[in-house]
């Protein structure tokens, strides 16, 4: 990854660079849902559903579970920097100890 990076020009898809979402080998979209309204949030998981389904590798950083677990087949929690869980997207969304660690603020198991 680190020489890919050195290759590509810094920017933000959508704007003038000459590289594209099509051109990339890894996708990194952070916090895909913050400050956006709920239409343009649902807009935007449809286009990485597309992605997905033409086997485009992510890596999304993303603090809302719901927005995680819509998208992602595979899962990375991490909590104060410490990686809490890793595993199937599935098996994150039966871990009520860490839905109430986001929701609630509390410790989880």
């Amino acid at each position: 990854l680190p020489e890919t990076i050195r290759r590509r020009k810094p920017g933000l898809l959508g704007t003038d660079d000459p590289w594209s979402a099509e051109e990339a080998e890894v996708l990194i979209i952070d916090e895909l849902s913050l400050g956006l309204a709920p239409g343009v949030v649902q807009n935007l998981l449809g286009h990485v559903d597309t992605l997905r389904a033409a086997g485009q590798t992510m890596i999304i950083v993303e603090q809302s579970l719901n927005v995680a677990l819509a998208v992602s087949d595979r899962a990375i929690f991490l909590e104060k920097g410490q990686v809490r869980f890793e595993g199937s997207a599935d098996e994150l969304a039966r871990r009520d100890d860490l839905a109430r660690a986001v929701f609630l603020g509390r410790e989880g198991g």
